[in-house]
């Protein structure tokens, strides 16, 4: 199995899918399965501050669930509580967990690797007999050495099983990632994050909250730090796919669709390109390690990332607005 890359990717549920279905021989692009899952056309915030799980597939809008209604095979996912070996106390959920491994040893056995989604999604690729735990491809991995999962079990399990009976219609499915484009940039919030626009402006307002900043030691301000610098990145990566995306399903429409497309298109490369990478990413929206000896994240740091996003959202309108007017067609 090829090694997984967040330079490559930045979502790893994704990322993860695309690795496993090439192993398969179906080659389906990791910038399909973000424009086809919504997940290029997300933004998202958590509500309580700058949590790195706001970017992540399975957090608040469900892209990782909207993913499989685009696949011709089908991926089942499997929820695996924490807790005692079998159930999560309190929560009603059970789970055979031997059995649960038996049926991962015979996919990798049928040479289909397994999705094992625990903060970020990897690979199950391999087992030994009277070993618990899988050799793994991870994202977190610095070599190119298979890592092993433990005796750890992750929170959800996905097993890509045969060929769905009828592949998906690809106009419904190209129509539905506009759809979604749409939704996703309207809809203020999924659970606890906010979304689209309403994040957009949520993400602003906590950056120029000085007196939350301040108020913080300094391994949480490093947390929000990270978070901060996580959810940028994510976000050139996503509407990098989505322009990408758009591009590929341009020609796929009517003429008068295809030029609001294309015009998205130019305003997501823009967006990402141009307003939030240059000089770079982290020279805006610095990871903790990434500043120099004896820098700080300061409010100057912070207000010029914020000039930035405010830039980029508008952009962001811009683009939304030219999908609406494609589909209108």
């Amino acid at each position: 199995m090829e090694r997984l890359r967040f330079g490559d990717t930045a979502n790893s549920v994704m990322g993860a899918l695309a690795a496993a279905l090439r192993a398969v021989g179906e080659d389906v692009p990791y910038e399909y399965l973000m424009g086809a899952s919504g997940a290029a056309f997300r933004i998202q915030v958590y509500q309580d501050g700058l949590c790195p799980s706001s970017p992540n597939a399975n957090c608040g809008f469900n892209a990782k669930l909207a993913v499989g209604q685009a696949l011709s095979y089908e991926v089942a996912w499997t929820d695996v509580p924490a807790g005692t070996p079998d159930e999560n106390a309190g929560t009603g959920r059970t789970i055979d967990r031997a059995a649960l491994r038996q049926t991962v040893v015979d996919s990798i056995e049928r040479g289909l690797p397994v999705l094992f989604d625990h903060k970020e999604c990897g690979l199950a690729v391999g087992c030994e007999r009277g070993v618990e735990g899988f050799l793994s491809r991870s994202f977190w991995d610095t070599t190119d050495e298979y890592g092993h999962t433990g005796e750890r079990w992750p929170w959800a399990v996905g097993i890509i099983r045969g060929r769905k009976a009828e592949a998906p219609d690809r106009s419904r499915v190209v129509r539905r990632s506009l759809e979604l484009a749409v939704e996703l940039a309207r809809t203020p919030r999924f659970t606890a994050y906010a979304s689209g626009f309403a994040a957009w402006d949520h993400w602003v307002t906590l950056l120029v909250d000085d007196a939350r900043f301040e108020a913080m030691d300094p391994t949480a301000r490093d947390g929000e730090m990270l978070g901060n610098a996580w959810i940028y990145e994510s976000l050139i990566d996503a509407r990098s796919a989505a322009a990408t995306y758009l591009t590929a399903i341009a020609a796929e429409v009517a003429p008068d669709a295809r030029s609001h497309l294309l015009a998205a298109v130019s305003l997501y490369r823009q967006l990402a390109a141009e307003v939030l990478a240059k000089p770079s990413p982290t020279a805006i929206a610095p990871y903790p390690w990434t500043l120099a000896e004896g820098q700080r994240w300061t409010a100057d740091i912070r207000r010029a990332q914020v000039e930035r996003l405010r830039e980029a959202r508008e952009l962001d309108r811009q683009a939304v607005a030219a999908i609406e007017r494609a589909l209108k067609v």
